[in-house]
């Protein structure tokens, strides 16, 4: 967060390791990214975009009230699975605000994300 308020996130599991003077990646993965954190439309090989952060926040706001992402699984693929099932979320007595703001994050269709 900064001076503003404005909250910024940075997941380097999607980072890469490059060669500063050539501009070459010299490490890749097939798997890049946190499953806890990752939108529907990233595993589905859809539209990188804006509201796929949006998602990513929205996940990490329900982390802060229920100390777990809300589609954990035991693995990877299972959180991955959970997301693209639709699984649907368990809110805890959390502020009214909250689980809204959350549910209008964790909108299937990026569209229809705020």
């Amino acid at each position: 967060m900064d001076n503003n308020w404005r909250i910024i996130l940075c997941d380097f599991g999607t980072s890469l390791i490059t060669n500063p003077l050539s501009g070459k990646t010299l490490q890749k993965s097939e798997f890049v990214g946190t499953a806890d954190y990752l939108s529907p439309e990233l595993i589905n090989d859809s539209c990188i975009c804006f509201a796929s952060d949006l998602w990513a926040l929205g996940c990490t706001i329900y982390q802060m009230f229920h100390k777990a992402t809300p589609f954990k699984g035991l693995s990877d693929f299972l959180t991955m699975k959970n997301i693209k099932e639709r699984l649907p979320i368990q809110f805890a007595q959390i502020p009214p605000q909250a689980t809204q703001l959350i549910r209008e994050l964790l909108q299937y269709d990026p569209y229809q994300r705020p």
